[in-house]
């Protein structure tokens, strides 16, 4: 069976701009020499991953942003109808480590221990939880932040020289305001009353670009790593939000 198949169904489901191969630059979206044994994890639009009690409780929506150890999406929590930004680290057992040691701590300190303040919690932008999966490179912690407030961002950092405006709560509470009111209906209260049609039509369609035998070739370094270490399409980060489209 070919693994690709259903990933691409779900793919459709997401009107996505099919861009050329020659598109890829390792910029807009992560290098593909970041995949492989202990490297990201292939991660596409429509998957399903949760802790080993609900395996299939986030629903991967779309993509934010990404670093060298780590992809972010916007996800769906199906458990209790909100918006997360979920966060896959490397599978490095150094790297991954490390990161997740340093979000356990930050939970137990600031949420699990007696008396916490999680509303201090929240406009902190402390993990709500972590769990971990298994997949081609490997097993993969994956930390779950809340989004609702100001301070917790939909993107890690905001780059001074581009003058951008934060993707936070008030941000999309505002855009669905907006859309809402050309249909003649009150905007949302909270970031989790919108609806994922809602979310996609604010943002706009995720381009994409289909992980070729090409790209595979040119820019996979290892000649060792498989098809299915490497996702089937890469999805390329919204466009940074500036003032003057904000």
């Amino acid at each position: 069976m070919n693994c690709s198949v259903p990933v691409l169904a779900n793919l459709q489901a997401f009107d996505p701009i099919l861009l050329p191969e020659t598109a890829y630059d390792g910029h807009n979206t992560e290098p593909l020499q970041l995949y492989g044994p202990g490297k990201l994890h292939p991660t596409h639009l429509g998957d399903a991953i949760g802790p080993a009690e609900a395996p299939n409780r986030f629903r991967i929506v779309a993509k934010l942003d990404h670093s060298n150890h780590s992809t972010s999406w916007l996800a769906r929590d199906g458990l209790n109808d909100t918006w997360r930004r979920v966060d896959f680290l490397t599978g490095s057992p150094d790297i991954g480590r490390n990161k997740a040691e340093s979000m356990t701590l930050s939970i137990q300190t600031y949420r699990a221990a007696p008396g916490a303040d999680i509303a201090r919690a929240d406009a902190k932008g402390v993990p709500l939880e972590m769990f971990t999966i298994a997949g081609p490179n490997g097993k993969h912690s994956v930390v779950v932040f809340p989004l609702n407030g100001d301070f917790n961002c939909f993107r890690w950092g905001i780059e001074p020289d581009l003058d951008e405006v934060e993707m936070n709560e008030t941000w999309f509470v505002a855009k669905c305001t907006k859309l809402r009111q050309t249909q003649g209906c009150a905007g949302p209260v909270s970031i989790h009353e919108i609806t994922e049609q809602e979310i996609l039509q604010i943002l706009g369609r995720p381009n994409v670009i289909m992980v070729t035998n090409t790209l595979f070739n040119d820019f996979v370094v290892d000649s060792d790593i498989r098809r299915n270490q490497v996702p089937v399409y890469l999805v390329e980060r919204p466009e940074r939000i500036t003032i003057d489209k904000g």
